[in-house]
Order: C-alpha cells, then sequence, then structure tokens
C-alpha cells in the first residue's frame, strides 16, 4: 500500500531463515502479527501481509525484513504458511484482528506456527470480532451495541478516506446489515466467540488449561496487552493462552 505515514523502508541486508543469534542483536523478543503500517511497535517482528511503499519508491520486499521510519522492524509475510523465523524463540506474540480474515484451516495452521515461534511460558494474545457480541446486540431492542459501534465504523471512514467505500461502506443500522456486515465487509471469513477460539487454539497446540478470555488492555503480560488499538475494543474477544 502506498502511504504517507511512512517514509523510508530500508530493507536489511540479511536474508531468512533469520537465526536467533540475528533476533538477539537486534533486540528482538515479540511478534506483532497483522500490525499493518499504523500499530508497528518496538523490539519485535511486525508481519503482515501488506506491501509497503514509499511515495519514494521504496518497498517492502515479500520474506525480506526491512527497517519502517528507522525504527520498527517489519516483515511482509503470510503468516499461515511456515515463517523463516527459528523454534522457541519470542517471549509473546500479540495479534490483533488478524484471525477472522483467513480459513479456520488457516487460523490453525498460523497458531501452530506461533506455539512453535513460543519460548515455554511465552505468552499468546489474540483478540477478534466477538460473535456473541454481535448476537446479544441483534437481541437488543434498543440496539445499544449497534448504535455505537456504526458510529464507530463511520467515525473510521472519515479517518481514512483513501481507503475507499469498500473498506468502510455506507452504514446500514438495521440488526440484520449489522450482523452481515461482521461477515461480507472486511474481507473476513471466520467469525469467533471464546469456544471457538478455545478450539482452534487446542488444534494448534496449546494446553486448554492455559487459555483464558482476557479484555481490553488487560492480561498476563501489561505490555503486550497495552498493544490492543481503541477502535476495537467495543467488539472483541481477548484471549491469551501459554506456550507450555
Amino acid at each position: 500500500m502506498l502511504t504517507d505515514q511512512i517514509q523510508t523502508v530500508e530493507l536489511l541486508d540479511h536474508a531468512p531463515p533469520y537465526s536467533e543469534a540475528f533476533l538477539a542483536a537486534r533486540g528482538l523478543v515479540g511478534l506483532n502479527v497483522g500490525c499493518a503500517f499504523w500499530n508497528l511497535r518496538p523490539a519485535c517482528v511486525n508481519i503482515d501481509l501488506l506491501k509497503v511503499e514509499t511515495h519514494r519508491g521504496q518497498a517492502t520486499e515479500y520474506g525480506r525484513i526491512a527497517i519502517l521510519d528507522g525504527r520498527a522492524h517489519y516483515l511482509e509475510y503470510d503468516v499461515t504458511t511456515p515463517i523463516p523465523l527459528p523454534d522457541a524463540s519470542f517471549e509473546w506474540l500479540h495479534s490483533e484482528h488478524l484471525i477472522e480474515h483467513i480459513s479456520q484451516e488457516g487460523a490453525i495452521r498460523f497458531l501452530k506456527e506461533a506455539h512453535r515461534l513460543l519460548k515455554p511460558g511465552g505468552v499468546l494474545r489474540i483478540s477478534t470480532p466477538d460473535l456473541a457480541i454481535y448476537v446479544e446486540g441483534y437481541r437488543d431492542p434498543a440496539r445499544t451495541f449497534f448504535n455505537k459501534h456504526a458510529r464507530i465504523i463511520e467515525q473510521l471512514g472519515r479517518m481514512y478516506p483513501e481507503a475507499g467505500s469498500d473498506a468502510f461502506p455506507e452504514v446500514q443500522r438495521r440488526p440484520a446489515w449489522m450482523v452481515n456486515q461482521i461477515f461480507k465487509y472486511w474481507g473476513h471469513q471466520w467469525i469467533y466467540d471464546f469456544e471457538e477460539m478455545v478450539y482452534v487454539l487446542r488444534e494448534a497446540g496449546f494446553d486448554e488449561k492455559s487459555i483464558e478470555r482476557c479484555s481490553f488492555r488487560r492480561g498476563r503480560a501489561p505490555k503486550v496487552a497495552e498493544i490492543d488499538l481503541v477502535m476495537h475494543r467495543d467488539e472483541t474477544l481477548y484471549v491469551e493462552a501459554i506456550r507450555t
């Protein structure tokens, strides 16, 4: 995506796969998956399938780590495929509103990679639109959640006009429309409630006893939980699991 928000893209000379020594030398202890270019974090590998391009003609390259604006490590990559990073190398993995954009089979492949990449005791924090919130909203005659969330979608459309109407459709506040948009729009493929999230995490190798429902910016690792974006807060299911 061509963007004014990123001024420089520097591709590192080091080619994949990336070693533990490479990660340690750069102080990379976490994974921030599905970050796009607006939620980049330090001290971690920020991963997204989005190609980032500047107006100077600089761009990320698939499978190679780049430095964005001299501060953030970014890997353009499809996380449903094997990631070129070493086993048990990261203390945490944060993924916000990504898993709903891939098939359930793809989600399990991604979570298996997350399990492989985390150190024993490492924290996985994952968030996604909560199907239960939408079902409860549909049954609420006052439409409290739907009216609030419609205003948020409208605000996002004003904040990012370059994304176009496909990214931020004209909001219809009918209850059925509000439920359908979490499936039809945004490129979503599978919507989760807590039980469904437990299922895919268990299939990926996480111990069910380690899986917990959390809340906005609250969890086992405060530095990881603080990555949560405010704009998703009202509709989101927050879940954590530990790599045992």
